[in-house]
């Protein structure tokens, strides 16, 4: 009788340890030496690299620890150069920007022309548009977290999300709609007078149900 071999995938490294734990070697490193550049710039690496790759907090303190965490690298940012940064995230090489209205690598060279490519970015509200203006997927997602978190705070305080209030304080006449999960994981909208609608998953045009 001949046995069939089974493959087993490896299991998935687990970045978000990895990425916190070279993180903290390098915290410690910039510690005991504060005037290290190199240290610096990977703490600043890495912990990004973290705050991407873990989900999002499913509870407040899970949440102010992610913003703890956004602060600090919002901190160390602040401390270079947008040269310096550069070397960490370098700026990605799309073009067309101007034809198709969109931010590109010309772009963000211009902005840091502006602000001046040996000086240091500055403080929080000069890191967030220093941010903001940069081509780089990393730096893309971290700004999504960002936002996210920011926005989830308001929720926590206020009910509502940053978009929400935008809305409300403009006067748009806009529907607004949240997103709930039920036991049995179905997914569905609930409009701001209360009526719910079923949130329907369409199958891809290649995948064909059999009946």
């Amino acid at each position: 009788m001949r046995l069939l071999e089974t493959h087993q995938n490896p299991p998935k490294p687990d970045y978000d340890r990895i990425y916190i734990n070279a993180f903290a070697r390098c915290a410690l490193e910039l510690e005991n030496n504060p005037d290290d550049r190199d240290s610096l710039k990977r703490s600043i690496y890495y912990l990004v690299k973290y705050l991407n790759c873990i989900p999002k907090a499913a509870n407040y303190n899970e949440l102010q620890s992610q913003n703890v965490f956004i602060q600090t690298v919002n901190y160390m940012i602040g401390k270079l150069s947008p040269a310096e940064f550069m070397t960490i995230f370098p700026i990605t090489k799309t073009y067309g920007g101007e034809r198709y209205e969109m931010k590109d690598y010309f772009y963000t060279m211009e902005k840091i022309k502006e602000h001046g490519l040996n000086k240091p970015i500055g403080d929080e509200e000069a890191v967030t548009s220093f941010l903001w203006d940069y081509v780089n997927i990393e730096v893309r997602l971290f700004m999504v977290r960002y936002m996210e978190i920011i926005s989830r705070f308001s929720e926590f305080h206020t009910g509502k999300s940053t978009l929400e209030r935008f809305i409300e304080n403009e006067g748009l006449d806009l529907p607004i709609y949240r997103q709930y999960e039920d036991e049995n994981g179905n997914s569905y909208l609930v409009d701001g007078n209360g009526r719910s609608v079923p949130v329907v998953k369409k199958f891809p045009d290649y995948i064909k149900l059999l009946h």
